[in-house]
C-alpha cells in the first residue's frame, strides 16, 4: 500500500508522525470494525458494544455518559477503521468512516453546536488527531469532494485549536490541543500557507506550559502524581516523535522529559504503587501504563518494587 507523503516530510518523518497520532482502541482493529461495517455496532471501551438500531449511523446524543460522548464526538471509533484498512486494504472501512464523517459534520455546525460536547476542548483536539490520521491512509482512496470535505474541516478545526478564546491554556487539555495542532502543521506545512504559524504557535503553548507546570525541580504543581506521570508522558512522546523532524526541537522537550524523571521516581511507593494523592489513586504504576516511561535503574527499581531484578535486566 502507497501513503501519499507530502512534500515537506520524508517518509521517516511521515512515519513519525503516524505513530504519534492516535490508533485503535480494541486490540482487534479487524473485528471492530467489521462490526461497524455490517451490523452498526460499536466497540468503545470501556463501554462495551452498542448498536444503533435502523441507522447507517450514530446517535451521536447517546447520553450513556459524559465520558462516552467524549469518545464518540472525538471519533475515536475512527483508529479501528484506519487500521483495518491498513491491513487489509479494503476500501469499505474508509467508505464507513467517511460516511459517518459526513454525517457528524452535517449535524454539528460549529455555530448551533460550540457549547455541547462535540466542541469540548480536548474532544476538538482529539477528533482532529483521528482525523488526519484516517486521511493519511485514506488520501489517495477518497474522491475528490470527500477530500475537500475533510481537508475543509480538519483546517477549520485546526484554525479553532489555534484561537485564543478556544485554547485551554496551562491545562491539560491545553496540552492535547496544541500536540493536534502540531502534528497537523507539520502534515500540511507545504499545502496550507498558514501552518506555519500554526506550528510555531503550538510549539510556543507547548514550552510555556511546561515550563508553568513543572518547577524547577522537575515537579508537577498539581501535586497530584498521576497527572506528574501523564504529562511526563506526553512531553517524551512528543520529544519521540520531534527528533525524527527537528532534532534541535526534539531535544528541547527531551530535557523538559528528563528532568521530570527523578520526582516520579521517588513518589512510587515501596510496593509500587502512587500514593493516593490529589485526584490520584492508589494505582500500580506497571498497571497504570507507565512501567517503561524511564529506563534507568533506579526508576525501574523502584517501579519493581524494590527488586534487584530490575538492576540484572539492565
Amino acid at each position: 500500500m502507497s501513503i501519499y507523503i507530502p512534500a515537506s516530510l520524508t517518509s521517516e518523518q511521515l512515519e513519525a508522525i503516524i505513530s504519534a497520532l492516535p490508533g485503535s482502541r480494541n486490540k482487534d482493529a479487524i473485528l471492530s470494525a467489521n462490526r461497524m461495517v455490517l451490523d452498526n455496532s460499536y466497540m468503545i471501551p470501556p463501554f462495551g458494544v452498542t448498536k444503533y438500531e435502523n441507522s447507517d449511523s450514530i446517535s451521536w446524543e447517546d447520553d450513556q455518559s459524559r465520558s462516552f460522548k467524549r469518545l464518540i464526538h472525538g471519533h475515536t471509533f475512527l483508529g479501528c477503521l484506519t487500521e483495518a484498512y491498513r491491513q487489509t486494504h479494503n476500501v469499505k472501512y474508509l467508505q464507513k468512516g467517511m460516511n459517518l464523517i459526513h454525517d457528524w459534520i452535517s449535524k454539528y455546525p460549529y455555530s448551533k453546536s460550540k457549547n455541547t460536547m462535540a466542541y469540548h476542548d480536548e474532544t476538538t483536539a482529539l477528533r482532529l488527531q483521528y482525523w488526519l490520521k484516517f486521511y493519511t491512509y485514506a488520501r489517495k482512496e477518497l474522491g475528490g469532494q470527500d477530500r475537500l470535505v475533510i481537508e475543509k474541516q480538519m483546517r477549520f478545526t485546526a484554525a479553532l485549536l489555534a484561537e485564543d478564546d478556544f485554547h485551554s491554556t496551562n491545562t491539560n487539555h491545553g496540552m492535547f490541543q496544541d500536540i493536534a495542532l502540531l502534528l497537523f502543521s507539520f502534515y500540511f506545512e507545504k499545502e496550507i500557507d498558514v501552518c506555519p504559524q500554526f506550528k510555531e504557535l503550538a510549539i510556543t503553548r507547548l514550552k510555556k506550559y511546561f515550563l508553568h507546570i513543572f518547577t524547577l525541580e522537575g515537579v508537577h504543581k498539581e501535586h497530584s502524581p498521576s497527572y506528574h506521570f501523564l504529562v511526563a508522558n506526553n512531553v517524551r512522546r512528543i520529544a519521540g516523535w520531534l527528533k525524527e523532524i527537528s532534532p534541535d526541537l526534539g531535544k528541547s522537550f527531551m530535557d523538559i522529559y528528563q528532568g521530570s524523571e527523578s520526582y516520579a521516581t521517588h513518589i512510587i511507593r515501596p510496593d509500587g504503587y502512587l500514593p493516593a494523592i490529589g485526584d490520584t489513586e492508589a494505582k500500580l504504576v506497571k498497571t497504570a501504563g507507565y512501567a517503561n516511561l524511564y529506563e534507568s535503574p533506579e526508576y525501574l527499581y523502584a517501579v519493581k518494587r524494590g527488586t534487584r531484578k530490575a538492576f540484572k535486566e539492565k
